[in-house]
């Protein structure tokens, strides 16, 4: 299964919008800190939007914010949104059609729904709360890695 390129930007879209401390933030700003085409930046703000994860007000004094707090928005939200139905096979669909008109029985289809089922689970699970402070903690990481590097690259000469 692949996610489309849409979906990366939602994703990043809402961490950021997760991890900035004002309201509303101008959506070139946005489009600038997600690094995403500013067209795919509107047509996400839209669908994001309407499935109430963001907030949009037009004008020279608007932007775009989080419709709720980070700790209520999990990826599976954010995903759902962009990908629609997220079935990693056919067979698991609301039409679950298979060509052997097997899936009572068919060892592939239980293992896929295990899988599928699973995956949403985690996806339900990951909230942009949990994202915001897992993106903290690895920034710190890499400060202190490149203070040990540059602290090193001193004391070595």
């Amino acid at each position: 299964m692949r996610l489309h390129w849409e979906t990366d930007y939602a994703l990043r879209c809402v961490l950021c919008l997760a991890s900035k401390e004002s309201g509303m933030v101008r959506p070139t700003e946005l489009v600038r800190d997600i690094a995403a085409p500013e067209y795919v930046a509107r047509k996400m703000i839209i669908r994001l939007s309407a499935a109430g994860i963001l907030q949009a007000k037009p004008g020279p004094k608007g932007g775009v914010c989080l419709a709720k707090s980070p700790e209520k928005i999990s990826v599976y939200d954010v995903v759902s949104c962009i990908e629609g139905d997220l079935c990693i096979n056919r067979s698991l669909g609301e039409e679950g059609t298979c060509t052997r008109n097997a899936i009572s029985t068919c060892l592939v289809h239980r293992y896929l729904q295990k899988l599928q089922s699973d995956m949403e689970a985690s996806m339900r699970k990951m909230t942009f709360d949990k994202l915001v402070k897992q993106n903290a903690s690895g920034k710190s990481a890499q400060m202190k890695s490149l203070k040990t590097e540059q602290a090193e690259k001193i004391y070595a000469t």
